[in-house]
This record gives structure tokens, sequence and C-alpha cells, in this order.
């Protein structure tokens, strides 16, 4: 890497990047999100960290009820429809 870093076409094509370029990144961090909080779920990590926002967003707290919940992740088998 050193080589090709300190090589001539290197340094020619890099040389002008500024002008064109304004980020470059190969990941782009567009939120952070804690799915797992002291070993319990956090909503995020219950549902996803989109619809924890949304959920959130909406006020929608009736989503975050015991029953509500233990239907989602599958503990309440009593009211799954097939």
């Amino acid at each position: 890497m050193e080589t090709f870093f300190n090589s001539e076409p290197y340094a020619s094509v890099m040389k002008d990047q500024g002008k064109y370029i304004k980020q470059f990144a190969s990941f782009l961090e567009e939120g952070t999100y804690t799915f797992v909080d002291n070993g319990k779920l956090t909503l995020a990590g219950q549902r996803t960290s989109t619809v924890a926002e949304l959920i959130a967003n909406l006020g929608a707290t009736n989503q975050t009820q015991d029953n509500i919940l233990n239907l989602m992740l599958g503990n309440d088998k009593s009211r799954v429809v097939v």
C-alpha cells in the first residue's frame, strides 16, 4: 500500500480531487441506535430502528404495552392467527 500511495499515478489522480469531491466515505452514518441496553432489548431492538422511530414520532404508546410486545415477539401463542 505504501508503494501505491507514493506512486506518481496516485499523486496525479489525487491532486485535483478536492475540486470535485465534497465528501467520500464507504458507509455514511445516518443514525445510531441502541438495540440492547443493560442486557434488555430496547424498542429499536424489538421492532427495528425504523419502526421504533415511527412509534416514538407518532406517540403510539399502545405499541409498547406488554400484550402487544408479547404478540410481536412471539411470546403470546394464544393470539397468533395463522
